[in-house]
């Protein structure tokens, strides 16, 4: 958990301090942070710490250390001259990075939205063990300056419902939480703990960082997985000059389309979700006028390592593929008359999800489950 106060003086309590809080009756107030953590000291002896690398054998193992609180912006303390003094040579196919991903800027464009609409003061992050955890927030460092914590990969949702509440309790009802996490640990393991907080109808927001694979694990496919595609590591199969390119084709061929879903605009999900920003949005493809070439999910799988596997020698698509592509259409449905367009209840053939709420799970992008707030 990363703590965000005002510099102010900061003691550490003792075991006998913690034992006597849990035999007090809870308090509608909230708690100092500054007597959790010590933010001068753990820079001081837990970051160096670790920064000269004697903190396994070295720090003792007491009370500060033992509940794992960080203090806010650690990240900016770290020291990398320890562990390579050179930048490494770059070998292409020795490289297991995840290429074009976009997650780091998804986490950078939503605080910074959100804070300064409500003000960066009133946000807090949930975080569901996976990726973003791992390149973001390694124990002792941490880069956010706002509220954070880790949960378990599959109970992110489950934990932001404990944070909201509290929160509440204590008078806090506008300040906004988001709880994120991958396509696996929302979709998947963690897909009950999030239908749980969606019907709860918590003023909660939902950040899905959808690489269509289990990335942090090793590349199982997930219930977002593409039908087809080779899911180790979901490898694209392009360089990352390309992303911008990839991330338009992607948009044009129905493969990942925009979706803009503001609460504000109705209380039923079809009024509340469209597709401006896509190509051709009454027609099953986009077709380009000047070459009269027609972009279907076909022509996006064609330029993407992943689904290598799903054309022969002369570069027809296999029937896999062509199933796939048949599950992007069914995916879409056109409302008759208002030329709103919005998912069908049968959110997949997967899940056929009946409920108009957790309709919002599937779909890549940002959520809220409060009905009257828009995130």
């Amino acid at each position: 958990m990363s703590t965000n106060g005002k510099k102010e003086p900061a003691t550490l309590l003792s075991v006998s301090s913690l034992q006597d809080m849990d035999e007090e009756p809870i308090s509608s107030s909230p708690l100092n942070l500054h007597t959790l953590l010590d933010i001068e000291d753990f820079n001081g002896r837990v970051v160096a710490g670790y920064n000269t690398g004697i903190a396994e054998q070295g720090l003792p193992a007491d009370v500060g250390i033992a509940r794992s609180l960080v203090g806010p912006g650690t990240g900016a303390h770290r020291d990398f001259s320890y562990i390579a003094p050179e930048i490494p040579e770059f070998i292409q196919e020795n490289c297991v990075g995840c290429m074009d991903c976009g997650e780091a800027t998804a986490l950078r464009m939503m605080p910074a939205s959100t804070g300064y609409l409500h003000g960066p003061e009133n946000l807090g992050l949930v975080a569901s063990t996976g990726c973003n955890t791992v390149y973001t927030s390694t124990y002792p460092y941490n880069p956010y300056t706002i509220p954070w914590t880790n949960s378990l990969f599959e109970n992110g949702p489950t934990d932001a419902m404990g944070m909201r509440a509290r929160w509440n309790q204590i008078g806090w009802h506008d300040k906004k939480i988001w709880v994120i996490g991958g396509d696996g640990a929302m979709l998947d393991i963690g897909f009950q703990a999030l239908s749980r907080m969606l019907m709860s109808g918590m003023d909660i927001n939902v950040l899905v960082l959808d690489t269509q694979v289990y990335s942090n694990t090793g590349g199982q496919a997930s219930t977002s997985s593409y039908m087809g595609q080779n899911t180790k590591m979901s490898e694209h199969g392009v360089g990352d000059h390309l992303a911008g390119h990839q991330a338009k084709l992607a948009m044009e061929s129905r493969a990942f389309p925009i979706f803009i879903y503001d609460p504000r605009n109705g209380e039923r999900i079809k009024e509340r979700l469209d597709l401006k920003g896509n190509p051709a949005v009454k027609d099953d493809w986009y077709t380009i006028r000047k070459t009269g070439e027609t972009v279907d999910f076909v022509t996006f799988a064609r330029t993407e390592g992943r689904f290598a596997k799903q054309f022969n020698r002369d570069g027809n698509p296999s029937e896999t593929l062509m199933a796939a592509q048949e599950d992007r259409l069914q995916e879409l449905a056109h409302a008759p008359g208002d030329g709103r367009h919005h998912l069908k209840t049968r959110c997949k053939h997967r899940h056929r999800l009946t409920h108009e709420k957790p309709l919002e799970v599937c779909l890549p992008g940002l959520f809220s489950s409060s009905s009257a707030q828009p995130a």
